[in-house]
């Protein structure tokens, strides 16, 4: 598995938007914070950013999906990614695994959900829901250790060390499940899930009392 691309953005009009999902690939090493890479521009701080969501990563073997699915090329950045990681696809992911570039620690908190504003970016309204259906949603991660990122650099994916394990990819459904069991909210916030994600499922939790 390598770093196949660095991302940043600076903030766009898209259609209706003002957005930072237009990401443009980097030729140089790029510094990343807890807060998320250093040039970097996050507009939507209601669902986006933090030290919970610092980092999105999409996988190369997913953008070869989507480009037999479209029919054509698309370029690291195209999601909205931070880092486009070659070699690998989300649908090998679970929440808590740790990816070890040469000198950055990055930890996966969630699933990326899809919004108008992506719909926007690949030019089709309905994108969004088809990017539901196909549930390779990329993920957000933490940074555990701060340090500079280069495209072509290697990487280390470090399974999370838990007797049982949440998948990425169960995490993204359970978003859309309209009425998830009390038993399944409280396995899912055992693991080190993103804070916003935590505190929807702890509303929900609520509600049943």
């Amino acid at each position: 598995m390598f770093l196949a691309s660095v991302n940043i953005a600076q903030p766009n009009q898209i259609g209706r938007f003002k957005t930072g999902i237009n990401k443009v690939s980097q030729t140089e090493p790029c510094f990343v914070t807890k807060l998320g890479l250093q040039g970097d521009h996050i507009l939507d701080e209601k669902y986006h950013g933090g030290e919970d969501q610092a980092i999105y990563c999409y996988g190369g073997d997913d953008y070869a999906w989507w480009e037999s699915e479209l029919g054509r090329d698309l370029i690291p950045g195209t999601f909205g990614d931070n880092c486009t990681l070659g070699d690998m696809s989300c649908q090998a992911v679970h929440i808590g695994d740790r990816f070890k570039f040469t000198s950055v620690v990055l930890e996966v908190t969630a699933p990326r959900i899809p919004c108008a504003v992506l719909g926007e970016r690949m030019g089709d309204s309905k994108f969004p829901l088809a990017f539901r259906r196909a549930e390779r949603p990329g993920f957000y991660c933490r940074v555990i250790t701060e340090g500079e990122l280069r495209a072509g650099e290697q990487i280390q994916h470090l399974p999370f060390d838990g007797q049982n394990k949440l998948s990425l990819v169960d995490l993204f459904r359970l978003n859309y499940e309209t009425n998830p069991s009390s038993k399944t909210l409280e396995r899912v916030l055992e693991y080190p899930i993103a804070s916003r994600e935590r505190i929807r499922l702890n509303h929900l939790l609520a509600e049943m009392d």
